[in-house]
């Protein structure tokens, strides 16, 4: 098993701290909230659970899209509103 370190693969932005508009702009957007689907539920050894959670990301100009898979800790799901829930 080898430890990944996320900071590493990250580019150092010529313009600056932040990159450019251009690539703000094609880059996958995470929102807080993100519509799923709930493939399974996976329970730890330490008793905790995680759910696999298939989502739909859009680059913020709409323009690339990519379907992925998520594993996500229990209390970042929760069912979405039903029609009559939305009208109360």
């Amino acid at each position: 098993m080898r430890s990944i370190d996320p900071d590493a693969g990250m580019p150092a932005y010529e313009s600056g701290p932040h990159p450019s508009l251009r690539i703000r702009a094609a880059g996958i957007r995470f929102e807080p909230v993100i519509d799923g689907f709930l493939l399974a539920w996976l329970r730890l050894c330490d008793g905790q659970w995680r759910g696999l959670v298939s989502v739909h990301l859009s680059s913020a100009n709409k323009r690339t899209h990519v379907d992925t898979t998520l594993y996500v800790r229990r209390d970042a799901i929760r069912p979405k509103a039903t029609v009559q829930e939305e009208s109360l």
